[in-house]
């Protein structure tokens, strides 16, 4: 499950970095906005899922 959160969440990275890309060789298009909105949405999807899980398991799960 962690790692579907982490997937999500550098997905919405990437989605954000290529929404700058955008914005910068390109004007503002109803385009860019959507992949900005869904950039953010999925990162903080993504790493409040796992910060989430990481609070919620034992820590025997997450040994050092």
């Amino acid at each position: 499950m962690i790692i579907i959160y982490l997937v999500g969440g550098m997905l919405g990275l990437v989605l954000c970095g290529l929404a700058a890309f955008r914005f910068r060789h390109f004007e503002i298009d109803f385009l860019t906005a959507a992949i900005v909105i869904l950039g953010i949405f999925l990162a903080v999807w993504g790493f409040n899922g796992m910060r989430v899980l990481y609070i919620l398991s034992p820590p025997s799960n997450f040994g050092i």
